[in-house]
């Protein structure tokens, strides 16, 4: 018999085999389950987790393809790409970010406001390259270089940045590049913008941002485990964007914006049959390269706060009163109504009279023109004559013969930001202010002044349609483009006709716009002084404010309350290959200032002496 030690014992032993044949078990049954589960991982997922390995050492970087070249009709580069360099940081792989911008400083002239722009930029791109210092200079460039392997998560970043060749002269045809918002974001392909952190903000470069783009390609990076790349793999290259080939004449742009220095106002030039756009210059400019990678906050406060308004494209956007370059447009719609006639004499007296009203609309001249007709009174701009002629046509009649040029009516040029101006009529007078439409606004509006407001580039339309005899081209600034190798033209596009019943009014208007530059009565005549060719012109003062019944002579009034300086002209009158329009703000009669100017852009295109 065993002892109860013997029995204690060999319970104690059973006790410990079954919990050993337990735990190997369960040892067996999570063997069992691991096997299966790595089984399960190379069978059915090899591929993702593959690729989640794969991703530890490779990185997939996206490409930026490289904008496309815009230039002039001639081949003149306007916009280029350079490659400069950004000092960068991924901020959320910086431990310390005081540090290492510590470190940097002692590598490059890092300002405070750099710092905070950084840290603004880096809220939203915690985990992309972000640029603390833009455009590099060579010395600076090398001393990072040196030190780079010192410092993790800090980049010399190589980007395409814009370059424009005519700088503040193209500034508002072109543009110019911004960072891509937040608002952007929401809107864009950001497929198509991998890599990319820039896009089109104004002007050409945001019209046309879809062919200028291109498309991303991508590079396969071998990193190691501060993310620096060590060896490149298979690469897709990018697809450039389109290059573009535009309507404007860089000599003449050039011409325009030098013949604008100084001033406000604007220039627009067109050819005629085509619509092409020559010119198109708002002054004062910009310089559009201060937008370059992320423009400095205080420099764009200092654009937004100038007085002058350099942002604003003034040959699209400023809405001006004609003034007298109205006037032939209104003998057209005199004659076509009936109230003109050729060769009626009209008294024009010192100033004209609505019956029943007091107040008297007087002339520019104190003495009045004495006897004229309709083809003198264009030529020396007389009021009067206009003042009676919109009268006896009314509103109504004058209003819409006046749309038929497309004036009031925005042009759909291919620019952003286009306004339409303003012709004004009964129906909208009522739905404006809840009044009635007076006979004295129309007075007015015959020589140009009072509610009408006009673009200068609606001005150049216009006088390009008188030029042609009342065919209408639509103004375009796109003349082609390259897609795929291929050249892709843009075709002139006709958009509407100016008929007359009798076309002999368009030689009758055409030879008193001739008159007004060279006949010795003409108010532009110092500006059609020993021509080499023939210039069908008009000028045009509008005033700024209203003077009353005593209209001082402008040189006499503060600079920014000074009548408007405007000049519109054909040339050659008989052949025509350009027309244009000229505003200069506060710059007195458009013989003065307007009219030179404009004389100057004809010389330097029909002569070629650009």
């Amino acid at each position: 018999m065993a002892s109860p030690d013997q029995s204690e014992l060999s319970r104690s032993v059973r006790q410990t085999h079954r919990r050993l044949r337990r735990l190997i078990g369960l040892g067996s049954l999570l063997l069992v389950l691991l096997l299966v589960r790595i089984g399960w991982m190379q069978t059915i997922h090899t591929e993702h987790f593959t690729s989640l390995s794969t991703d530890n050492h490779l990185r997939q970087i996206p490409v930026a393809p490289s904008r496309g070249l815009i230039s002039d009709r001639h081949g003149v580069l306007l916009a280029d790409n350079s490659v400069q360099y950004n000092l960068s940081l991924i901020p959320s792989q910086v431990d310390d970010l005081d540090t290492t911008i510590s470190q940097l400083r002692e590598l490059a002239d890092i300002h405070d406001r750099e710092v905070r722009q950084f840290q603004q930029r880096g809220q939203s791109r915690k985990f992309e390259t972000t640029p603390l210092k833009i455009d590099l200079s060579e010395e600076t460039i090398a001393q990072v270089a040196v030190k780079l392997h010192q410092l993790p998560s800090v980049y010399l970043e190589a980007y395409a940045a814009r370059r424009y060749t005519y700088g503040k002269s193209t500034a508002h045809v072109l543009g110019h590049l911004a960072s891509i918002s937040k608002k952007d974001r929401e809107r864009i392909d950001l497929y198509r913008y991998r890599g990319t952190r820039r896009i089109g903000r104004a002007g050409i470069e945001h019209q046309y941002e879809s062919l200028l783009l291109g498309t991303p390609g991508l590079q396969q990076a071998e990193v190691n485990a501060q993310g620096r790349s060590l060896m490149l793999h298979d690469r897709k290259s990018p697809t450039p964007g389109s290059n573009l080939i535009l309507t404007l004449d860089a000599g003449l742009q050039k011409v325009a914006s030098e013949a604008m220095a100084g001033m406000e106002g604007a220039i627009v030039a067109i050819e005629p049959f085509t619509g092409d756009i020559l010119a198109l210059v708002s002054a004062p400019s910009f310089d559009p390269e201060v937008f370059g990678h992320s423009i400095n906050p205080d420099d764009y406060q200092s654009l937004i706060r100038d007085p002058q308004n350099p942002l604003l494209n003034r040959a699209i956007q400023g809405q001006y009163a004609p003034g007298s370059t109205i006037k032939p447009f209104v003998a057209l719609a005199g004659l076509e109504s009936g109230h003109a006639i050729p060769d009626k004499q009209f008294y024009a007296a010192p100033q004209f009279n609505i019956p029943n009203y007091r107040r008297p609309f007087r002339d520019w001249k104190d003495e009045g023109h004495g006897w004229v007709t309709v083809s003198s009174s264009i030529t020396q701009s007389c009021d009067v004559y206009f003042y009676s002629l919109a009268y006896r046509m009314g509103i109504e009649a004058l209003a819409p013969f006046l749309g038929r040029f497309g004036l009031g009516q925005a042009q759909q040029l291919d620019l952003p930001g286009e306004l339409p101006g303003l012709l004004p009529n009964e129906a909208w007078k009522r739905k404006t202010y809840s009044q009635p439409w007076y006979p004295g606004e129309t007075v007015i509006m015959g020589i140009g002044q009072g509610y009408l407001l006009l673009t200068p580039l609606q001005l150049a339309a216009a006088t390009a349609t008188l030029a042609t005899r009342g065919i209408r081209m639509k103004p375009r600034l796109l003349r082609a483009y390259d897609q795929d190798g291929e050249v892709i033209k843009s075709p002139p596009e006709e958009i509407g006709r100016v008929t007359l019943s009798n076309p002999a009014w368009w030689d009758l208007v055409t030879n008193a716009m001739v008159d007004v530059v060279h006949a010795p009565n003409g108010t532009a005549r110092r500006s059609g002084l020993n021509a080499a060719y023939r210039i069908a012109g008009k000028t045009g003062t509008a005033q700024v404010i209203n003077y009353g019944e005593k209209r001082p002579d402008s040189d006499d009034l503060p600079e920014n309350i000074r009548d408007h300086s405007l000049f519109i002209a054909f040339a050659p009158a008989e052949a025509p290959k350009i027309a244009l329009a000229v505003i200069v703000e506060h710059g007195g009669h458009g013989s003065t200032k307007a009219a030179p100017i404009a004389r100057r852009l004809l010389d330097a295109y029909l002569l070629r002496s650009l």
